[in-house]
């Protein structure tokens, strides 16, 4: 996981269309999109968010390990 703040960081897919085909850009390459990663869980249970949430400055941008160690405590 980075330790910066980026804001582009993210996991990549190849994007599908309804009948599960690879949708192409026309050079021929694959179209990927970029998805989050689902929450994780703290030893007690409670889901701890990767991302920061809606109305926050850097919403939707990925917590970087250093801050997600700080917020769980």
């Amino acid at each position: 996981m980075p330790k910066g703040p980026p804001a582009t960081w993210g996991v990549l897919r190849i994007v599908k269309d309804a009948n599960s085909n690879i949708v192409l850009w026309p050079d021929g390459k694959p179209l990927k999109e970029k998805i989050n990663m689902v929450d994780a869980r703290l030893p007690n249970g409670d889901p701890q968010s990767l991302y920061f949430p809606d109305g926050h400055e850097r919403a939707g941008w990925f917590k970087v390990t250093s801050w997600i160690v700080v917020v769980a405590g």
